[in-house]
């Protein structure tokens, strides 16, 4: 890396389309073969391209869903957009609410407890683990933060299939 920040750092144009430095040490098990072999960018699109949501989903919904999961996927180029994919998988989570609820203000708890309350959500989820870890996650990113958190994939799976709750025939 060229950058005094090294991995951190602005990116020089010959650098742009490498992989973060912070992926050298990455594996995975092939599965053909069953040996360990580099991480490659094909292994990220093939995980990043399990969480797409259905065309139940309101188009306005899934285009932001998508912004989130191509910075996911360009994370493999700037490890630092993990925080960024995750927290706008939050934001998008948030939208389907508004959208479901056909109402334009609210924080993410209040908006979660009024699906509930109108059964487009199930009422376990009004005290979940993973619904508190998203909330708490998603404040320490919108208010500032220079943390790497290990919950990107957990997060976006919560939020895919919370956002598919919002919107299958069933809720409501």
């Amino acid at each position: 890396m060229s950058s005094p920040l090294g991995a951190d750092g602005f990116r020089a144009l010959n650098e742009v389309h490498e992989p973060d430095s912070r992926f050298e040490d990455y594996c995975t098990r092939d599965r053909d073969t069953l040996k360990f072999r580099p991480w490659t960018l094909a292994d990220m699109h093939e995980v990043v391209a399990e969480y797409g949501l259905s065309a139940a989903v309101p188009e306005d919904v899934r285009v932001q869903w998508d912004t989130a999961r191509n910075v996911w996927l360009y994370a493999w180029h700037v490890f630092r957009f993990f925080p960024l994919a995750e927290r706008h998988a939050f934001s998008t989570f948030e939208l389907a609410l508004k959208i479901r609820l056909k109402c334009e203000a609210g924080g993410l708890a209040q908006l979660t407890n009024e699906a509930i309350q109108q059964g487009y959500l199930p009422e376990e989820k009004r005290s979940c683990a993973m619904m508190e870890a998203m909330r708490h996650i998603r404040n320490v990113y919108a208010h500032g933060s220079v943390m790497l958190h290990p919950t990107v994939k957990p997060s976006f799976r919560h939020c895919r299939d919370l956002i598919e709750q919002l919107f299958s025939q069933e809720s409501g």
